[in-house]
């Protein structure tokens, strides 16, 4: 098995499911190499991601939003539009969902069940059954 590269550092913009997936499979990798880095660097993404991706109003993980902001702006500004992806909801609910399960902080299993909440109660369709793609 072929040891993975250390992940670069972050980007401009940060996407809540394609980090969170990045964070859980940082922790699916440590299992395999037991190597704490591996496990440090998912719970710098963990701890990065309320403060730029969720919906702290609202509930739920946006998009896409601008990492860095400008001196005057008080939020991240949206990378394109303002929706929410079902797909990285559920990216997020795994991510959280594992680092709670792995290291036994209760802020992760606050998060995980704080996001499952919100898919459960807005992409479900509950009428015609499936799931909606974006709220």
């Amino acid at each position: 098995m072929v040891r993975p590269k250390k992940p670069p550092p972050l980007g401009v913009r940060i996407g809540g499911g394609s980090m969170s997936q990045i964070a859980w499979n940082l922790m699916r990798v440590n299992s395999l190499f037991n190597d704490n880095s591996y496990v440090e660097m998912a719970q710098k993404i963990a701890a990065l991601m309320p403060e730029f991706g969720m919906d702290k109003q609202r509930g739920g993980w946006y998009d896409v939003v601008d990492r860095e902001r400008k001196e005057k702006d008080e939020f991240n500004h949206y990378a394109w539009h303002d929706r929410k992806a079902w797909w990285q909801q559920e990216q997020v609910i795994l991510a959280y969902y594992l680092l709670a399960g792995i290291t036994k902080n209760p802020e992760y299993l606050k998060r995980a069940r704080e996001s499952a909440s919100f898919y459960n109660a807005w992409f479900s369709d509950h009428d015609s059954g499936g799931v909606y793609f974006n709220v």
